[in-house]
């Protein structure tokens, strides 16, 4: 299969980390590292990603449902990538989920997260003339830190529909993800202990199924695979401020994962 030429893009994850305010004990079980979500039917004609978010009262930055913070005010959104990369926040329609009150309360496409629970609900909508959904986990505060970032091509430009996973010592699967908005930022609400991420860009495909970009990134002078479960680690205040290579699909090889085992 012909891919596209090779062009290097650039994942500069300038991040902070503050520990959310309060205190209390977390939901156990939940989603996690993954929003459980999914386009029924598939997605719309030329879009790569499709994906059902959230995004706090007063910012455009996408935040995964499944790591919400008690207190916290959210507008759902759809995150939707074309076959290109280019990415934008559209808006759903008919917002539904059977979570109880007092657990998150849903206004239109307003979802205000009121105490945290143990388990998961299904939040759906409609966008772009399709049906998604996404998991919501709320979280007590306390138990969770919010960690952001961007991630950009050489040319300054977003890799919207990016996946950015953290990782908690001893766990095989991711503990919270986040998914990259538009123009490159992203934030999560991660757990305490987490102490790896990973940049997953598979899913962000041409027109001929092939992948945009590497699995391979690099981070200061050390290359990871995402594929080879190859992360690099958090810092003590969430993620290093280096700058992340990653390389678009070609021919050619990639790098080795040179961070594997450093």
């Amino acid at each position: 299969m012909q891919r596209p030429l090779l062009a290097s893009l650039i994942v500069s994850l300038l991040a902070t980390a503050v520990l959310l305010s309060g205190i209390g004990c977390g939901g156990g079980g939940g989603s996690g590292g993954s929003d459980g979500g999914g386009t029924n039917g598939g997605n719309p004609s030329g879009v790569a990603v499709l994906k059902l978010v959230a995004t706090p009262q007063g910012s455009t930055v996408p935040r995964s449902l499944g790591n919400t913070v008690e207190g916290e005010v959210l507008t759902i959104q759809a995150l939707s990538v074309d076959q290109s990369g280019v990415g934008t926040l559209v808006p759903v329609t008919s917002v539904r989920s059977a979570v109880p009150r007092s657990v998150a309360a849903i206004t239109g496409n307003t979802l205000t997260a009121v105490g945290a629970a143990p388990q998961d609900y299904t939040v759906t909508a409609n966008a772009s003339g399709k049906t998604i959904t996404a998991l919501l986990h709320v979280y007590a505060a306390g138990t969770r830190k919010t960690v952001g970032g961007v991630v950009r091509t050489s040319a300054a430009t977003g890799v919207a529909g990016a996946t950015v996973r953290f990782f908690s010592p001893g766990d095989s699967q991711p503990s919270a993800l986040a998914y990259v908005g538009p123009d490159g930022q992203f934030s999560a609400n991660i757990p305490t202990d987490a102490t790896q991420f990973s940049v997953d860009t598979s899913e962000i495909r041409d027109a001929a199924g092939a992948e945009l970009y590497y699995s391979t990134y690099m981070l200061g002078d050390l290359n990871y695979d995402d594929n080879l479960s190859c992360y690099p680690a958090l810092t003590g205040s969430g993620i290093p401020a280096d700058a992340v290579f990653i390389l678009k699909s070609s021919g050619t090889i990639p790098p080795p994962p040179t961070g594997c085992g450093a």
